[in-house]
């Protein structure tokens, strides 16, 4: 038997249908399309959260971190507890170079999610990672290597924090440990020119011709 469609169970099918859609387009990488799906649903549901992080996440997928950051600030102000919300807006805010905002937000990301959740290691990653190009950035070697080596025991194939790393062992003196990081980078990803370029130079400061 068919439903009414003005009935509330057609609807919220309905809603459930053009959502599903949307995040499918979103997986295929058909941006624009994902977002036509979001957007109908935001129209007749304004207020609703979980489609707001849907929309701010294919926005920031799409590098477009301004509109991003105003559906996600309209999410936040909805649900200030939504762990979520904040999480994405600490993306946002790296991804921009608002470092210390992007710390705001993971702590207080990491604060809304419960301890044993899946979801709290990766964002103990993130702010990690953020606190370590904050300090790097101040020329605080010691508190940037403890930020990313804490990364690097959680995640010890963690390319990023290998990568700055390697910087800060050199930056500190420890060439020899910082030509390790390097030489593990590219045993993982032999291509990764940035690497070979750093390691070039290193061999270079060496006198290793």
């Amino acid at each position: 038997q068919e439903l009414e469609p003005s009935s509330t169970t057609a609807k919220e099918a309905h809603k459930r249908e053009t959502i599903i859609l949307g995040k499918q387009y979103g997986q295929q990488g058909q941006f624009e399309r994902a977002l036509q799906q979001f957007a109908a649903v935001l129209k007749d549901y304004p207020n609703d959260v979980p489609t707001m992080l849907d929309k701010g996440l294919t926005l920031t997928f799409m590098s477009r971190f301004d509109e991003a950051r105003t559906v996600l600030e309209q999410a936040e102000a909805l649900q200030p507890q939504n762990s979520l919300v904040h999480g994405y807006l600490g993306d946002i805010a790296e991804e921009q170079g608002k470092l210390e905002e992007s710390v705001q937000q993971y702590q207080r990301a990491i604060q809304l999610t419960p301890p044993g959740s899946p979801a709290l290691p990766p964002l103990q990653t993130k702010l990690a990672l953020v606190l370590g190009s904050q300090y790097l950035n101040q020329g605080k070697l010691g508190e940037a290597r403890r930020e990313y080596e804490k990364v690097l025991a959680a995640e010890p194939k963690n390319s990023v924090a290998r990568f700055k790393l390697a910087k800060v062992y050199h930056d500190l003196g420890d060439l020899p440990r910082s030509e390790e990081m390097l030489k593990s980078l590219l045993a993982d990803n032999p291509s990764d020119l940035a690497t070979k370029l750093r390691l070039g130079t290193l061999y270079l400061e060496q006198g290793n011709l």
